[in-house]
């Protein structure tokens, strides 16, 4: 039997990815690059570093692509500090569900620590983990597993009684 469950964050628990599409969307436009969901899509569920490696590929200039990451970054805060985003539908009975047959949970987003950790309170669902880690704290994002085997590692967890739920290729 499962003793513990690693839930990624965005687009699985949170409906983030709009607010993502919509900041994505608005930062391309605003530097005259036309920016469609497809073009969303590669972006979902990769890290940081990788992003800025792609936003770089697609304006010609690290820059321009480190100010506009900046900027969307700061935009993303700004959306969900006004209001945070909505839970996916059925989470809190996934979470209760697991929480009465003792399954401990834990997050392992690609999104930085800091933001984690505001989202799950803002949206209430903090009280059901019993840990979390961010993208930023590791070296190699997803796909790679670093995270997931960190989450293992640090609340040492039985990997074999270890389940992942991700909704991303990139996860």
């Amino acid at each position: 039997m499962k003793t513990s469950v690693i839930f990624d964050m965005d687009g699985l628990m949170l409906d983030t990815e709009k607010i993502y599409a919509q900041v994505n969307q608005e930062g391309f436009e605003s530097i005259g690059i036309e920016f469609t969901m497809d073009d969303y899509l590669k972006y979902v569920g990769v890290g940081e570093k990788e992003t800025l490696q792609m936003y770089e590929e697609a304006i010609g200039d690290r820059e321009a692509a480190e100010a506009l990451l900046a900027r969307e970054d700061k935009r993303y805060l700004e959306i969900i500090k006004d209001q945070a985003p909505d839970l996916k539908d059925d989470l809190i009975k996934v979470l209760d569900t697991l929480a009465a047959k003792n399954i401990d949970c834990y997050v392992a987003s690609s999104s930085n620590i800091e933001t984690v950790e505001y989202l799950l309170d803002a949206t209430g669902i903090r009280k059901y983990f019993k840990g979390v880690l961010g993208g930023d704290q590791v070296e190699n994002a997803k796909p790679d597993p670093e995270i997931y085997l960190k989450v293992v590692a640090d609340f040492n967890l039985d990997k074999e009684k270890t389940i992942v739920l991700e909704d991303s290729i990139h996860g």
